[in-house]
Parts: C-alpha cells; sequence; structure tokens
C-alpha cells in the first residue's frame, strides 16, 4: 500500500507539472493493471457465486416442487390404499431409509429419516402397483436436472390405534450447482380419516365430509327478431332483446354464489353495419373460502334511459325501448339482515337476481307507397316484463337440508302483428282490435328443490292468448303442459282504388304455446324409493307464445314491405343437484 500511495502521490505531482513528452513508468503501469485485473477477478467471482446461487435455488425449487406433488398424489387416494403402507415386494430393495431390525412394534419394516430420527412403522402387504407408493422409490426430471425421489407411509408415532399415517416425500439430486450444500428436500404430511364421514374405499381421505348443493335459476334473455325486406333498406337483422337474469350457487366444502343481470336492449344491423343499445350488465359474487376472506356479500345494480334505433327513409324500421329498464343481483354466503337477500336471515348462503323492464318496447315500421304515407304499423310491442330468480340454502334438524331454486316472470301486454295506421277506416276488417296475436295477463313461476325433506317441482303459469279467426279472436288459456300449436287466421287487405295502383298488405302467422315441464330423481332406498330426498330436480316454462309473423306490403304488384319477425320471450328455468356426504 505504501508503494500504491507513492505511486498515486507522483501521478498527481505530474499531473501539476506541465506536459511533457514523457508517459507512465512502466512500474506505474504494471501497478495499473494488477489494480484492474484483481477488479475483474473479484467481480467474475462474485458473478460465479450468485449464478451458483441462482441454479441452486432453481434445483431446490425443481425438488420442492415434486415433493408437494407427491403428497397431493397420495392426498388424493382412496384412504383406504393409504393405510395399506408400501408393497412387500417393493421393500427389501436397499433403500438405506428402511430399517430391517429393532422396530418399535416388532416388525419387520420402520423408516428412519435420520441417524438421530425415531423409528416409526411402515405398514406393508402384497399391494399392486399404486403411483406414488407402490414401487415406493423413482426419478423426475425438472428442466436440467433429474430428481430421485421416494415416498414413505408409517404409523404416525407408533400408534396403530389413532388410524392417523405420516407420509413423508423425499427428493435429492446429484451435483448441486454449489457444492457442499445439502441437495436433499423433505416433506411430510400426517394424513387422518375421521370414521362415518366417507367411504374410505372410494373417496380420497380429504374429501370433505359435506354434502354437495348445486342449484341454477335462470331467465335468458328472449328475442323479438326482425328480418326480411324493406324497400330502400338494406336490413340484414333486428332483435329486441328482453331483460335476462340469473343465479347460480354451489355447496360443498366452501360455498360460492354467483348472479347477473341484464336490462332490455336492441340491435340493428343495415347493410353489414351494427347499432346497439341498452343490455347493460351488472354482476354479484361470494365465497367463504377461509383463504379469501371479507367475500362472503356483493350487491350490484344497473339501469338504462329509453333506447331507440331507427334506420330508413320513405319506409323505415324504429325500435325502441322505453325508460324503465333496470336490474339488481345480490350473493352471499352469510344471509343476515346485514346481508340482506330474499328475506333470509339464517346465515346460509343466498342468491338473488332481478331484471325489469317497467314500460314499453317494441318494433314498428313506417310505410309510404311513394303515392300515399300509410303510417306506421306495430310490428311487436311488450308493455313490460320482470323476472326474478333466488337460489337459498335451507338447514334442517337432521339429515342434509335442501337447496330450493325458485324463478318467476310477469309480462305485460304483448301484442303483435297491425295494420298500418293510415290505413282507410273502410278497409279494417269488422271485429279486428288492432292485432293478429295478443297475449294478456300473462305470469309464470318455477320451483326445484334437492336434498333430504324436498317437494316435487313444480310450475305455475297462466294467462290468456288471443287470436284472429277472421271475424273476430278466439282466446286460449295458456297454461302449464305441453307445447299447442294454435291456428291463425291469416288477413289480407287490398284497396284497388289506392292511388298508384292495387294495395295489398298481407298478415299472416304460426303460434304455438311454449309448454312447460318438471322432472326429479329421487334417492334410491330399499324397499322403496326415498320420495322426499330428492338427488336431481328441474322445472322450464318455455316462453308462453313462439310466434313467426309475416308482413308483406305491395302496391300494383311491387314489394314494399316483406318482413318476418319471430318472438320467443325467453325461458323460465331452474335446475338443482344433491350428492349426499359420502357414508363409512
Amino acid at each position: 500500500m505504501a508503494i500504491l500511495r507513492r505511486v498515486l502521490r507522483g501521478a498527481r505531482a505530474r499531473l501539476r507539472r506541465p506536459r511533457g513528452e514523457g508517459g507512465f513508468t512502466l512500474v506505474e503501469l504494471m501497478v495499473a493493471q494488477g489494480i484492474i485485473l484483481v477488479s475483474l477477478l473479484s467481480l467474475a467471482y462474485t458473478a460465479t457465486v450468485g449464478f451458483s446461487d441462482i441454479a441452486l435455488a432453481r434445483q431446490r425449487q425443481g425438488a420442492n416442487g415434486i415433493a408437494n406433488r407427491l403428497l397431493e398424489q397420495v392426498r388424493a387416494l382412496p384412504f383406504d390404499t393409504l393405510k395399506r403402507g408400501l408393497a412387500n415386494a417393493d421393500l427389501p430393495g436397499g433403500d438405506p431409509a428402511i430399517v430391517t431390525s429393532g422396530c418399535p412394534g416388532g416388525g419387520p419394516y420402520c423408516y428412519r429419516s435420520s441417524p438421530s430420527a425415531p423409528l416409526e412403522e411402515i405398514p406393508h402387504g402384497n399391494n399392486g402397483a399404486v403411483e406414488p407408493l407402490v414401487p415406493h422409490r423413482g426419478s423426475a426430471t425438472v428442466g436440467q436436472t433429474t430428481y430421485g425421489r421416494s415416498v414413505y407411509v408409517t404409523h404416525y408415532q407408533n400408534d396403530t390405534s389413532l388410524n392417523a399415517f405420516r407420509v413423508t416425500a423425499v427428493v435429492s439430486w446429484a451435483n448441486p450447482a454449489r457444492r457442499g450444500v445439502d441437495s436433499t428436500v423433505v416433506a411430510q404430511s400426517v394424513m387422518y380419516s375421521p370414521p362415518g364421514c366417507r367411504s374410505t374405499a372410494t373417496h380420497p381421505f380429504a374429501a370433505p365430509c359435506q354434502p354437495f348443493f348445486y342449484g341454477a335459476a335462470q331467465n335468458p334473455a328472449g328475442q323479438l327478431a326482425i328480418s326480411g325486406e324493406l324497400a330502400g333498406l338494406d336490413l340484414d337483422q333486428a332483435t329486441l332483446w328482453t331483460p335476462a337474469q340469473s343465479s347460480t350457487m354451489q355447496v360443498e366444502q366452501i360455498s360460492t354464489v354467483q348472479g347477473s343481470t341484464t336490462t332490455a336492449g336492441t340491435t340493428l344491423t343495415v347493410a353489414g353495419s351494427e347499432s346497439a343499445t341498452g343490455r347493460s350488465q351488472a354482476t354479484s359474487a361470494a365465497q367463504n373460502d377461509p383463504a379469501r376472506p371479507g367475500m362472503d356479500y356483493e350487491s350490484a345494480s344497473t339501469s338504462e334511459t329509453s333506447q331507440n334505433l331507427s334506420a330508413g327513409g320513405e319506409n323505415s324500421l324504429a325500435l325502441s325501448v322505453s325508460a324503465g329498464s333496470s336490474g339488481s343481483t345480490i350473493s352471499t354466503t352469510s344471509a343476515s339482515t346485514s346481508h340482506p337477500c330474499a328475506g333470509q336471515t339464517d346465515g346460509q348462503p343466498c342468491g338473488r337476481s332481478t331484471a325489469a323492464q317497467g314500460a314499453a318496447f317494441g318494433a314498428t315500421v313506417g310505410l309510404n307507397t311513394g303515392f300515399l304515407s300509410l303510417g306506421s304499423a306495430n310490428l311487436v310491442s311488450v308493455a313490460s316484463y320482470t323476472t326474478t330468480g333466488t337460489t337459498d340454502r335451507n338447514l334442517d334438524a337432521s339429515g342434509d337440508g335442501r337447496m330450493t331454486v325458485t324463478a318467476s316472470r310477469s309480462i305485460g301486454d304483448v301484442r303483435i302483428g297491425g295494420l298500418p295506421g293510415g290505413l282507410g277506416g273502410l278497409l279494417v276488417p269488422l271485429g279486428w282490435q288492432g292485432h293478429l296475436v295478443r297475449l294478456t295477463g300473462y305470469g309464470d313461476s318455477v320451483t326445484a328443490e334437492t336434498g333430504t325433506n324436498t317437494s316435487a317441482p313444480a310450475v305455475t303459469a297462466g294467462g290468456t292468448l288471443s287470436v284472429w279467426n277472421g271475424l273476430g279472436y278466439t282466446n286460449v288459456a295458456v297454461v302449464p303442459g305441453a307445447s299447442v300449436n294454435v291456428p291463425v287466421t291469416s288477413l289480407t287487405v287490398q284497396d284497388p282504388l289506392s292511388p298508384g295502383g292495387l294495395l295489398r298488405i298481407t298478415l299472416g302467422a304460426t303460434v304455438r304455446t311454449g309448454g312447460t315441464a318438471a322432472q326429479a330423481t329421487s334417492k334410491t332406498c330399499s324397499p322403496t324409493p326415498c320420495v322426499n330426498t330428492r338427488t336431481s330436480a328441474s322445472a322450464s316454462a318455455a316462453s308462453p307464445i313462439v310466434v313467426d309473423l309475416t308482413f308483406e306490403v305491395s302496391l300494383a304488384g311491387n314489394e314494399i314491405a316483406d318482413l318476418d319477425v319471430h318472438v320467443d320471450l325467453g325461458t323460465l328455468q331452474v335446475t338443482g343437484a344433491y350428492t349426499e356426504a359420502p357414508g363409512g
């Protein structure tokens, strides 16, 4: 260091003196090169150590992953398989961790994890191959490293009466990235199966000692779809969407509840270009996983103002949804006064979703022949639409209890197929009330229960369908049951005195009721089925009416409008499933 200080002082002195032609001396140059060399060697050593540590961490991470995977594989085996332990044919294999003398219980095989660790007896028998217990040793490769792995099953603390077993997974590898470090990873878990909770022959020991429930209540959006040709308008498709909702629940070891609501809306595609309004959505979700606290309640809502879409010139198509579209959804795993859901305060999972169109929505067509403005004609209109779905878990004093799933719907006045408002009164047939098909006073509900102490799935539905019969209207009651075809008389209006030639307007339709269905499966018991214990149940009420309307207008043989309207108001449906807690 004294030499280095003298060299540095000399260098500073020369820098202060006027520069001459002289440079560094040979000694000074050699010292400088030595300093640089020492610095580079230090950097190289540091980098080598760092890279070795990274490589070692990667090797250890791979070993930990294999050890955890081995424990999870064992955890997924039926408990009866686990407690049979290792195979007789596999044990005398020269494994240094297996001791063949001095076992505490007098058995022939026991396991010692280290020279100072206590011995624990290994259960064994004439067991067939089953990963990863038989054979209990093997190899696995992660990246560039090949690992040796071993799995041992022992009686926990050598107590054969506990029905508890210690499972040890050992993973080791040769050539660790750093010399002299431990290249073995050991993972252990104590596994236990309480009596009477499950079938140990078919279920993993860690299977939840809980019944399984699933339920869903939903009302997917119905569609009022319009297609065809309209003079002056390159129409591809126009659709009015009814409100929609869903609520689903799954209960087992943890509970999850999810809900959604969607408001009414419209889409209009003209010349390949699509416009859309409404259909805003809100969702909710809740679960009671202890690893994710604070997620046991959520509520959300949405709403829409009026929405209108139109296209065309003299002849136009207009879709409209009045203000009053809204929706709300609630999901909770702990229904209470602070977590309100469908009036429940029992602390159990509950879900409720509602979607409502409180005012009218529909589609009209504006007609102009070029000689005469016919005004607008109603293609389809719906006065209101409200739908609700609920899922609810109920406990009983005995048994697994049940899940109840319900959905209900109310649909206001529906009118399909009208004549243009500018048509002369003398051309309108006697008895005509402005529509070809009409549905009034309709409401329905569906219910399904699964579990113990349940009732059969049920459907209620009621409303009045009126269809044109040529002289007036035929009324048909819409009630639960199979779909029914309802005949409708076509209507043709002709005006030979119309400016420009013969005006012809034709309305025709096919109509059927959607139908309802309900079914359930009861648990099999001897000597008779357990009729009040249902493992599956479902109920549905399809669209109360399914209508295909044709609307045609021509003048002097020239087509002005040829439109098809398909009306499907959506299906109300509930489903449920139940599997009892596996018995021992």
